[in-house]
C-alpha cells in the first residue's frame, strides 16, 4: 500500500476528449436535429389529418344510396388510399422524431411524391429533402449520433421568438380558414 493519499487523481483524458467531441459535434447539428424533428411533427398532422379524412370518406360511402355505385367505390378507395397514407405518415413521423436511421427511404419516396404539390408542397417537400439528405442529415439520422444524444443532454434547441410569432400567426390563418369554411358558408 503505497498509495498517496495526497497524490492528484488521474483524469482519464480519453474520456474527456471523446466528451468534448461530442459536445462539438451536437452544437454543430442542433438546428438540424431540431428540424428533423419539426418536420416529423409535420408528418404527425399530414397522418392525422389523412386518416380523419379517410374516416370521413369510408363513413359517407358506407351511408350513401346504392344507386351511386360508381360514386360509392371511388368514395371507398380514396378512403382506403388516405388510410394508408395516414398509417405511414404517422409511421414515418414516428421515425423522424425518434432520428431513426431507417426512415430516410420513407421519406425520400413520400417527399419525392409530395414535389408534385406544386408550388407550396414543392417547396416543402424539396426542403424536407434538403433536411434528410444533406451530410448534416445523414449524420443526424445515424447510429453514431444517438450515443452522442446520450452524452449531451443539457445541450437544447432553443427556438427564436420569431419562429413562435410565424406559428401563432399560422395556427391563427388556420383556424380563420376553418371557421370562414364552417360558418361562413351557412351565412349564405
Amino acid at each position: 500500500m503505497n498509495d498517496n493519499p495526497y497524490k492528484a487523481p488521474n483524469a482519464n483524458l480519453l474520456d474527456s476528449s471523446a466528451e468534448s467531441e461530442s459536445v462539438s459535434i451536437r452544437e454543430a447539428h442542433i438546428k438540424h436535429e431540431a428540424s428533423v424533428k419539426s418536420i416529423g411533427v409535420l408528418y404527425y398532422f399530414g397522418g392525422a389529418s389523412m386518416l380523419l379524412a379517410a374516416a370521413g370518406m369510408l363513413l359517407v360511402s358506407s351511408e350513401t344510396d346504392s344507386a351511386l355505385g360508381d360514386l360509392e367505390a371511388v368514395g371507398v378507395r380514396l378512403g382506403v388510399f388516405c388510410l394508408i397514407f395516414g398509417v405511414a405518415s404517422l409511421i414515418v413521423g414516428r421515425g423522424l422524431r425518434t432520428l431513426s436511421k431507417w426512415v430516410r427511404i420513407p421519406v425520400g419516396i413520400l417527399s419525392g411524391l409530395g414535389l408534385l404539390s406544386i408550388p407550396v408542397g414543392t417547396i416543402i417537400n424539396g426542403y424536407i429533402l434538403y433536411l434528410v439528405f444533406s451530410a448534416k442529415g445523414k449524420t443526424v439520422l445515424s447510429d453514431d449520433y444517438k450515443p452522442i444524444i446520450m452524452l449531451t443532454p443539457e445541450i437544447k434547441y432553443k427556438t427564436p421568438k420569431w419562429v413562435w410569432v410565424l406559428v401563432f400567426i399560422l395556427i391563427a390563418c388556420f383556424a380563420l380558414a376553418m371557421y370562414f369554411t364552417f360558418y361562413g358558408a351557412s351565412l349564405h
